[in-house]
């Protein structure tokens, strides 16, 4: 990891510095950039934090191309693919390739400490350091090993033929028919409106038969009764 400084372009370094930034990004390589301003408090605060970083990330867990620059926020106009121009201070930001990551942590969490995990945790993939791995002398030895010979042999294992079969019970479900509606033909519908008519007429002439009857019955009777008597 590579920790620069830029303050301005008028020093053939920073200028230098510039075009290995733009390099980098062109060749997706990891580039952490750092944009300040002049006369910003939260930028001084932030800056003594950004010089201790090297003191507390782990060599073994980053990426050897990785450039960390500190950048005065009035060059960004000389950086390539490096994404929006930040608009507030301190800015910092990850880049690989077309990947851009900001840091989005304020306040007392913009320490060393943080900012150092927050760069391990962007390498990809995830390389464990050497001093975490087992050592080979902590490992089994051949020699300890059961040997092939000890192994129980295949003519000793139980044959097939002397296995108690295993039966197997299946679980049937059988869905039950759906209900249908009973929809009628026209030619049914027809014949029972022609039904019910013919009821309704028979009911109709009856009812006018009993009542005409009825009339007979009463007429007969008045004209009975209207008789005169002679003795």
């Amino acid at each position: 990891m590579e920790l620069v400084s830029i303050e301005n372009n008028k020093e053939p370094k920073n200028i230098e510095y510039i075009q290995k930034i733009n390099d980098n990004i062109n060749q997706q390589k990891p580039v952490v950039l750092y944009f300040y301003m002049d006369s910003c408090p939260y930028c001084i605060e932030t800056t003594k934090q950004w010089e201790e970083i090297p003191n507390h990330i782990n060599e073994e867990m980053i990426d050897e191309d990785l450039l960390a620059v500190r950048i005065n926020q009035l060059l960004f106009y000389l950086l390539n693919n490096a994404g929006e121009q930040p608009t507030r201070f301190p800015h910092i930001r990850y880049i690989k390739g077309d990947k851009i990551s900001r840091y989005e942590k304020e306040g007392p969490a913009r320490n060393a400490i943080d900012l150092a995990k927050w760069i391990e945790s962007k390498q990809t993939p995830a390389v464990a350091p050497l001093s975490s791995m087992r050592p080979m002398s902590s490992m089994r030895p051949m020699s300890s090993m059961k040997p092939l010979s000890s192994m129980r042999p295949i003519s000793s294992m139980k044959p097939i033929s002397s296995m108690k079969p295993t039966t197997y019970i299946e679980e049937i479900y059988i869905q039950p028919p759906k209900r249908t509606s009973r929809k009628r033909s026209r030619s049914t519908s027809r014949k029972s409106s022609r039904r019910s008519s013919q009821r309704s007429s028979q009911r109709s002439s009856r009812r006018s038969s009993q009542r005409s009857s009825r009339r007979k019955s009463a007429r007969r009777t008045i004209k009975k009764r209207n008789t005169p008597l002679y003795f």
